[in-house]
C-alpha cells in the first residue's frame, strides 16, 4: 500500500483485522517556521525527554522540526533495538551513535545562526574553563 489512508473496505472489518496505524499525532503544530531562539529551551527539554524514553531521533535537522516540535521519526531507534544491543555491537560504537543526535542538534542550532549557551552535547571549550571540582572522600578512602 503506497497510500497513507486506510482502504475504504477496511472500515467494515473488525479492528483486529484492519491494518495497523502508521503514525500517531500527539499534538497538531500549525506553524511554518522550523524553530526560533525562543523555542530552544523547550526543544531541548523535549529532545532529552525522548532520550529518557529511549527514543533516539538519529536525523536531527531543521527540516524535521515544525514550530519547535520534531515531526519526523522515520530514522529513529527505540530501545530495545537490535543496533542498541550489546549482543550485536560493542557499547562504545552504540554510545558513539547515540551521541550523534546531540552533535546534530548543536549543529542545527549553529547553522540557524542562533547564539546561545544552551547545547545538547557538552561544550569542551566551556568545560575547559571551569575550575575542577574537589573530589569527595568516600568512606574507606
Amino acid at each position: 500500500m503506497d497510500d497513507w489512508q486506510r482502504p475504504d473496505e477496511e472500515y467494515d472489518l473488525p479492528s483486529e483485522q484492519r491494518q495497523p496505524f502508521r503514525a500517531i499525532v500527539k499534538e497538531l503544530v500549525n506553524d511554518n517556521v522550523p524553530f526560533t531562539a525562543k523555542m530552544l529551551p523547550q526543544m531541548l527539554n523535549d529532545f532529552f525527554a525522548l532520550r529518557r524514553m529511549f527514543v533516539y531521533v538519529r536525523d536531527v535537522r531543521a527540516d524535521n522540526y515544525i514550530g519547535g516540535k520534531i515531526v519526523d521519526f522515520s530514522s529513529s531507534w527505540t530501545a530495545p533495538h537490535t543496533l542498541v544491543s550489546t549482543y550485536v555491537r560493542d557499547w562504545d560504537v552504540i554510545e558513539s551513535d547515540l551521541q550523534w543526535d546531540l552533535k546534530q542538534f548543536d549543529a542545527m542550532i549553529e547553522d540557524a545562526g542562533i547564539k546561545t549557551w544552551r547545547r545538547a552535547s557538552p561544550n569542551p571549550e566551556y568545560l575547559s574553563k571551569l575550575r575542577p571540582r574537589p573530589q569527595l572522600a568516600l568512606d574507606g578512602d
